[in-house]
């Protein structure tokens, strides 16, 4: 902590100071709006409304991040109709309507094996895939590095970065199931939820649209994979 009105010699450690201001993402500007969920919504991979609510937040995040970024978002096909606000998820601002509208996803094999991802990040009018997300919850952490493997193996020839989003204390499960051999050559990396909410905080304050291209988001994604 810089304190210019109370200086110390240089190495020498003082008293804990008292910080009366409080640090919320309230300040960062976080609003997911009124999320709508019924039990019906829950699947397998959801244990409780409240994870689901969170795995709908961290998709929010990701397209409003897309949105300032330039990019259209895809949202999984059974995660569209939950209702945010007066709308639905898969009706927000920039999210892809269609796959059959994304010129990259030219099979109808690799359309059915992309339906199913959390998230995925189209630019240059649906020719270039900059990011393919799974948000995880539970313990087990491969569900969505399956979806993604699957995509991987239908369209061997993507070019396209992997990446993982999981609560903070799930980091070191992430890296061993992405380390495994059946997911290395996803080259997967993880965002914990953390820098979603921080990163989703900034663009709701602050303009990015056209300031920053798609090199801006790898900063925050780490890699996790050994070479």
């Amino acid at each position: 902590m810089w304190r210019p009105s109370e200086a110390h010699a240089l190495g020498q450690i003082v008293k804990e100071k008292e910080y009366r201001q409080v640090i919320t993402e309230i300040e960062l500007g976080v609003d997911f709006g009124h999320i709508q969920l019924s039990p019906n919504q829950l699947s397998n991979e959801f244990d409780s409304i409240e994870a689901k609510r969170t795995h709908t937040q961290m998709q929010i995040a990701l397209i409003e991040i897309g949105n300032a970024l330039g990019f259209r978002t895809w949202i999984a096909k059974n995660d569209r109709s939950i209702e945010v606000g007066e709308s639905k998820l898969g009706s927000l601002f920039g999210v892809v309507q269609s796959l059959e509208e994304i010129p990259i996803l030219y099979k109808p094999e690799i359309r059915d094996s992309a339906s199913l991802v959390d998230c995925i990040w189209f630019a240059d009018n649906g020719d270039r895939i900059p990011a393919i997300i799974e948000i995880e919850h539970s313990t087990g952490v491969t569900s969505g590095l399956t979806r993604m493997k699957k995509l991987k193996d239908t369209f061997p020839s993507i070019s396209a970065t992997f990446a993982v989003v999981a609560p903070n204390e799930l980091r070191n499960k992430v890296i061993t199931e992405a380390n495994q051999k059946v997911f290395r050559d996803l080259r997967a990396r993880y965002m914990p939820y953390s820098t979603i909410r921080e990163l989703y905080g900034l663009m709701q304050r602050y303009s990015f649209s056209g300031l920053v291209d798609h090199s801006f988001i790898n900063a925050f994604m780490e890699r996790v994979v050994e070479e």
